[in-house]
């Protein structure tokens, strides 16, 4: 009976060991293919998503959730809660900072149309210059607007920005509208 029970606790060790192995290599596997998915997913997301990180860990939880079985033995399911855990913590740190990247794109498509509209606006004409000053102060002040998740240093440059970007169009639309009122005033 004895060499019987050696036989069957080797060939046990033996499935279990490749078992371990199947699930390093799945996971591996796994974890290129979820890079590349993040990445792709990364290069189509609009700026501002705040979707991004919670759908894209909702399809690996998906993922996690269906490739849970292939591990046949006890220790191969051991290996895989491990790993599927540590990888699970790494792609959400991942996604959430991609996230925030999104938000900060979208913050500078933000304050470009800003700038834009406001520029716009007062070289059309240039008696709106201080209300579109003030309207644009408030936007990049407003506590509940995107620009207050950006630090207090970054929206001070936005407003400077904003004011010289302004002052210039209101030039420039003094000048279209009466040149030499314009070359009087300097």
């Amino acid at each position: 009976g004895g060499s019987f029970g050696r036989i069957a606790d080797t060939e046990y060790e033996i499935k279990e060991a490749q078992d371990v192995t199947n699930v390093h290599v799945r996971m591996a596997k796994a974890q290129a293919d979820w890079t590349e998915a993040l990445q792709e997913r990364m290069r189509t997301a609009t700026p501002g998503d705040d979707s991004f990180a919670p759908t894209f860990m909702a399809d690996m939880d998906k993922w996690f959730e269906q490739s849970a079985g292939s591990a046949q033995t006890r220790k191969g399911k051991q290996v895989y809660q491990t790993l599927a855990a540590n990888m699970s913590a790494e792609f959400t740190a991942r996604a959430v900072r991609m996230q925030s990247v999104l938000a900060g794109e979208a913050a500078k498509n933000s304050y470009a149309d800003l700038v834009n509209a406001g520029s716009r606006t007062v070289r059309l004409d240039p008696s709106q210059y201080q209300a579109v000053l003030a309207s644009s102060m408030a936007a990049i002040d407003d506590g509940k607007g995107m620009f207050s998740k950006v630090s207090q240093p970054v929206r001070d440059e936005f407003k400077r920005q904003i004011q010289v970007a302004l002052a210039t169009a209101a030039c420039m639309g003094q000048v279209e509208r009466d040149p030499n009122g314009a070359l009087a005033s300097f």
